[in-house]
């Protein structure tokens, strides 16, 4: 049958059921999720977050953009909602996306966002649940993000840029203003 009409025809060879199975995840911890990791994690995080109070002591224009490194096989979509948790405040997505393999691009509007996340990561470890504790072990350090330049600019003709969309309209706006003021 030729490719160009609209609708083909597809079968399975052999046996169909093997291609049906979708993932549906266990009821217990990943093996990467111990007591040991959540606890080092947390502190290690901690200790991150409080250096970069110093960046809300004078007034910002745009959010802190944080880069979080993510545990190798933290990968699953199961745990996404885990590490999101963390982060996110109420009906604020803080997480704007993946900066590069394994590691997300997270926003702190401010001094107090950053309380906040913190605190999730300095609570009592003690009776915590399988999310939080999954969330915890899955993020495994936090530093500000640098941007990724190309440096062989200079040679070039038409520079390409990408803004990062802080899924708000007016943080959006104010770094447009602040690259057109700055390239004037």
């Amino acid at each position: 049958m030729p490719k160009e009409f609209p609708i083909q025809s597809v079968s399975f060879r052999g046996k169909r059921d093997q291609f049906l199975t979708e993932g549906g995840g266990r009821k217990v911890l990943p093996k990467w999720v111990t007591d040991d990791v959540v606890s080092e994690n947390a502190r290690r995080v901690s200790s991150q977050l409080d250096d970069m109070s110093s960046f809300f002591e004078d007034e910002r224009t745009l959010p802190l953009l944080t880069e979080v490194s993510m545990h190798s096989k933290a990968t699953a979509k199961s745990h996404r909602p885990a590490v999101r948790s963390l982060f996110d405040d109420g009906n604020r997505h803080n997480v704007l996306g993946i900066s590069s393999v394994g590691k997300l691009l997270v926003k702190i509007d401010s001094k107090e966002d950053l309380d906040i996340i913190q605190r999730r990561f300095t609570t009592n470890r003690q009776n915590l649940t399988d999310k939080r504790k999954i969330g915890l072990a899955a993020v495994e350090n936090l530093k500000k993000y640098e941007p990724i330049v190309d440096t062989d600019i200079r040679d070039a003709k038409v520079l390409k840029l990408q803004l990062v969309d802080y899924q708000n309209n007016e943080f959006n706006h104010r770094s447009q203003m602040l690259l057109e003021a700055v390239c004037g």
